[in-house]
């Protein structure tokens, strides 16, 4: 007599079980995707904080030697500040029109300023 294999049982967690864990990975791949997003904007962020600094303090350097010329015409010369967060410095040069060259720094960002001033006015130009 030949015999026949044995009818498997049906265990009844085992599709919960299955349906636990693959939602149970989908949940951690999605929740790794969040963070290492995350981390990218944070670092993201933190260069655009730095850039936003240097300006800063590109602008207060460029505000103190416009100081500086209106107090005396004749002004050439240079100075430079130093905040928790970076630094700026500032050259004059030359009689008319003079010439400022701006530096603000923050975190490694650079941001500079050229400043014209002229019997005409001043002309500001903004580069990184």
């Amino acid at each position: 007599m030949m015999m026949l294999p044995k009818p498997l049982k049906k265990e009844p967690g085992f599709i919960t079980l299955m349906t636990v864990l693959l939602i149970a990975v989908l949940a951690v791949s999605v929740l790794l995707g969040m963070l290492f997003m995350s981390i990218a904007d944070a670092g993201t962020a933190s260069a655009r904080t730095a850039k936003v600094y240097a300006g800063i303090f590109a602008d207060a350097c460029a505000e103190m030697g416009l100081h500086a010329m209106a107090m005396d015409d004749n002004y050439t010369g240079s100075s430079a500040l130093t905040f928790a967060q970076g630094s700026c410095s500032y050259t004059v040069s030359g009689s008319m029109p003079k010439i400022m060259q701006v530096t603000g720094t923050s975190d490694g960002v650079v941001q500079r300023r050229t400043i014209e001033k002229n019997l005409s006015g001043v002309t500001w130009t903004e580069s990184t």
